[in-house]
């Protein structure tokens, strides 16, 4: 092969990045389905998931990006910012989240006030740490505030999210729902799944209540660290999720909970299909990182597509690795990342 252009070397690299990952059974896979690929003519997403900054300034142990401080070299500029947003054609949900807490950015207001302006809808995924007034702004304009809360205790909370403190980031709640009012119910918590608080989801619920908040939704970590396996992580969960539900129903909770955890499958009411059985998400959103690396799911999936600042979307929405990805998604020789995804659509929106 001949290299004569940046975007061909990036193709060399998306290459290298994208099938050097996968284990060597899959390899071979996917890179004679590259060659069998084409070019496709899709629609753009109506939902986009934009990484704004890639630093934190919490360092939960189930994530350790914040862990050497806040870094605001790694903050996607206003004007690619810009340059994202008006490429994609018939926009409509914009979700800020990323490995890093979008509140951090200095000119937030900014890049909110721009969305605003082009009608697009707002989604916030963050730590709680931000600014009420920004949060209701979100809300004032038709958005939605979704806050990651992974304890129902004190002592437990402040180790998940280190260094926060309980009674600063339980005031920060109890001040925006006030100041929410009716719009309240566009608040939400988002509840991690992980061996340390594994427990906590029925004790979070009346807590929820309290705070006026209507709607739990349960996630998980990838890599559960129980050192349990089957039927007997299985009927935990299975019981803890029951008693989750109980609470909600008698609170007035919404409960949004995944079917499938590490494998296992849950059944019980407020519980959801998840992706693991069939994904359409590379077809209808798109993640673009804060250094303009486009990808494909919120689960922040490493595989690459392309990156903005070395060609259009439009090119790199359609172009052979993104037609590879959507051809795999949902077969058995799918990329390793999506095994047991815990991911569904029910309760974001």
């Amino acid at each position: 092969m001949k290299i004569n252009s940046s975007i061909d070397s990036n193709a060399v690299a998306i290459d290298v990045r994208n099938f050097g990952a996968l284990p060597p059974h899959l390899t071979r896979d996917w890179m004679v389905g590259l060659a069998a690929a084409k070019n496709s003519k899709l629609k753009h997403p109506a939902k986009a998931i934009i990484e704004l900054i890639n630093s934190c300034n919490l360092d939960c142990p189930m994530c350790r990006v914040g862990q050497f401080g806040v870094n605001f070299d790694r903050i996607m500029p206003f004007a690619d910012f810009q340059k994202v947003i008006s490429q994609i054609n018939g926009l409509q949900t914009v979700r800020l989240n990323g490995l890093g807490e979008s509140t951090l950015v200095p000119e937030l207001e900014k890049y909110l006030d721009y969305l605003f302006a082009q009608k697009i809808k707002v989604e916030l995924i963050t730590n709680g740490s931000g600014k009420v007034e920004i949060y209701k702004k979100i809300l004032d304009n038709g958005g939605s505030v979704i806050i990651s809360w992974d304890a129902a205790e004190p002592q437990l909370f402040e180790k998940l999210r280190r260094p926060a403190k309980w009674e600063i980031f339980v005031n920060k709640i109890k001040d925006l729902t006030n100041a929410a009012g009716d719009r309240a119910e566009n608040i939400a918590l988002l509840f991690t799944l992980q061996k340390e608080n594994i427990r906590q989801l029925p004790l979070l619920v009346p807590q929820s209540s309290d705070w006026r908040i209507r709607k739990i939704i349960v996630n998980a970590v990838k890599d559960n660290g129980c050192g349990k396996q089957g039927a007997e992580i299985q009927e935990m969960i299975s019981n803890i999720f029951r008693q989750a539900g109980e609470e909600a129903l008698k609170h007035g909770i919404k409960l949004f909970l995944p079917a499938q955890v590490w494998g296992n499958k849950i059944q019980c009411e407020n519980s959801y299909r998840t992706n693991s059985e069939g994904c359409k998400i590379p077809w209808k959103e798109v993640v673009i990182r804060w250094n303009g690396d486009v990808q494909p799911c919120n689960m922040f999936n490493p595989y690459v597509y392309g990156n903005i600042h070395l060609n259009s979307f439009d090119n790199i929405w359609n172009n052979l690795f993104a037609d590879l990805f959507r051809e795999m998604s949902n077969i058995a020789k799918k990329h390793p990342y999506c095994n047991d995804c815990v991911y569904f659509d029910e309760g974001y929106n």
